[in-house]
């Protein structure tokens, strides 16, 4: 097939079938889909391979990290006095973490998720301890520091556990574990908020919260470490009938830098990409006007609590309808290679939209109005872009890497060595 030639989105490949018995192309070689010693396994053993456990595990690692770096930002400027340093500290974060999920495809594929994930767990704890070295010892570079290499670094956990969610679960099942694990993300900022709460309900006054606060936080991010220590590769976890996950060909960097751009060209990616920038746009406004108009106290409730109509109807809808976008981009691939560009796209283009909401509620005495109007505006333009995208979601999820095939095929087709 001529890698030239432009490639539609809603195109229905043909794949193999998936009753038991069958065969497909696994890791480059012709192997049963079924795996008889796996279901012959023991009850435990089959547990901890399976996806459900696996889904626990990134269930557990975005609660002590995500979740718990949520809950500082949402007491409004990460608890500090002013909210300025912080949201430009965060701004950095986002886009370290922007220019790391651009690119996320290509790592996982080759670091694996597993992998990926432990260099993420590694450097969660720098969040909570920037935010209190910064509040009690006023040293502001090494909150930047810390919150720009903890986006270089959470970038690898974004892609990670986006492409296990899109390419682990069977296509029937996915809602089901989506739900699981956007539960326990979820439940974090909660127990998070009420961490806040607990510990600043005396504080009436304006300005910094405790500083004890903070180290509860790094207390649950060191945990991160443990939980990706129990993840299992991905070429050893398996699904409830016994099946392995389609897995990437072992191709060059140079052929998956090919296959990211092919994938770069789909109109699918440009559709998802404006749902996916607004999808956290609010945090830089909301944080920012909290900081500016509200007490300590009145901060660490609104972080365990919504206490306006208007912004528990964001939360419940946003949640909502953040989860059928992730189930929007698993139907139209299932293999972890594809998956793991279409999900660093995703994050790389929510990432971007953080940063620019941050960075837009950074600088001093600018309107405040201004990152209203600018939600607003991207509002308008995410409702066309998902009618577009709904209506591209094909009958049937391509079960191959649907990118890299071409690469493959061609480069096959041209060296007669290969054969």
């Amino acid at each position: 097939m001529d890698p030239s030639k432009p490639k539609h989105d809603n195109e229905v490949h043909e794949t193999a079938d998936h009753a038991a018995g069958t065969s497909y192309v696994y890791d480059g070689g012709l192997v049963d889909e079924v795996d008889e010693a796996y279901l012959r396994a023991p009850k435990s053993t089959r547990f901890y391979r399976g996806v459900l456990f696996q889904m626990i595990l990134f269930g557990a690692l975005s609660f002590v990290g995500p979740a718990m770096s949520d809950a500082i930002s949402n007491l409004g400027g990460g608890g500090l006095s002013t909210p300025y340093l912080a949201n430009m500290a965060t701004a950095l974060s986002y886009m370290a973490g922007c220019m790391i999920t651009i690119f996320g495809g290509p790592l996982i594929n080759k670091f694996g998720i597993k992998w990926s994930c432990m260099i993420a767990a590694v450097s969660m704890p720098l969040a909570g301890s920037a935010y209190y070295v910064s509040a009690k010892y006023e040293v502001d570079w090494y909150l930047l520091f810390a919150r720009l290499l903890g986006g270089f670094t959470s970038g690898f956990l974004y892609v990670a556990e986006t492409a296990a969610m899109l390419s682990y679960p069977e296509p029937n099942d996915r809602g089901f574990y989506l739900g699981i694990w956007s539960a326990m993300r979820n439940s974090g900022s909660v127990i998070g908020g009420a961490i806040n709460f607990s510990n600043n309900y005396s504080r009436a006054n304006a300005g910094g919260i405790a500083w004890s606060t903070y180290l509860i936080f790094v207390g649950f991010e060191c945990t991160g470490v443990v939980w990706a220590i129990f993840l299992s590769p991905t070429g050893r976890v398996r699904r409830r009938n016994g099946s392995r996950i389609p897995m990437p060909s072992n191709i060059s960097w140079k052929k998956e830098l090919v296959a990211l751009w092919r994938h770069l060209q789909r109109k699918k990616t440009w559709l998802v990409s404006i749902p996916a920038f607004y999808s956290f746009f609010f945090g830089g406004t909301m944080g920012t006007y909290l900081s500016l108009h509200f007490s300590v106290r009145a901060r660490a409730l609104s972080s365990l609590i919504t206490p306006y109509l208007p912004y528990l109807v964001m939360f419940s809808t946003g949640y909502w309808t953040q989860l059928s976008l992730y189930w929007i981009l698993g139907t139209f691939s299932t293999d972890v290679g594809s998956s793991s560009r279409s999900g660093g796209l995703f994050r790389a283009f929510e990432t971007a939209g953080q940063a620019v909401s941050y960075a837009l509620n950074s600088k001093t005495g600018a309107d405040p109005r201004i990152p209203f109007y600018v939600n607003a505006a991207i509002l308008v333009v995410t409702v066309p872009c998902m009618v577009f995208l709904i209506r591209l979601v094909p009958e049937v999820p391509a079960t191959t890497d649907i990118d890299a095939a071409d690469v493959v095929v061609h480069e096959d087709a041209s060296d007669p060595d290969r054969k």
